[in-house]
């Protein structure tokens, strides 16, 4: 794995792309967020490959998800390339009763791209759990 070769902070820009949508990479306003993100990535240790190799193969468990049985909120971003919509979608169609909402402007961490969008869905998402 490269991480473990090469180390975090050759490794991060690669990733960045993987994490965050165009929207967030391109905007010229964001340039010292974007910034310390890759240098938050860059830092981590070289052990966290275990963490990462673990995620890479771990067994999927689509087949479990009709199982859920309580109100379930999916939420991906437009631009998620690692989990992208139609994955979500999937995912979502799997659970019943689930909700997809999709985070416009915002990749693989949409908490970090576009929070307002985010908590904007969870907040009509926990209203519409409240008893009448």
């Amino acid at each position: 794995m490269a991480l473990r070769l090469l180390g975090a902070r050759l490794v991060a820009p690669k990733v960045m792309p993987i994490l965050f949508g165009k929207t967030f990479l391109a905007d010229p306003a964001r340039s010292e967020f974007r910034q310390e993100w890759q240098d938050r990535l860059g830092s981590v240790r070289r052990s966290v490959h275990r963490a990462i190799t673990a995620v890479v193969k771990r067994e999927g468990i689509y087949g479990e998800l009709a199982k859920i049985p309580v109100p379930t909120l999916v939420l991906v971003g437009d631009e998620d390339v690692a989990t992208p919509p139609s994955m979500a979608e999937r995912i979502c169609r799997a659970i019943p009763g689930s909700r997809l909402v999709q985070i416009p402007q915002a990749g693989h961490s949409s908490t970090i791209e576009n929070p307002q969008a985010v908590n904007a869905a969870l907040d009509t998402f926990l209203e519409g759990l409240r008893p009448r």
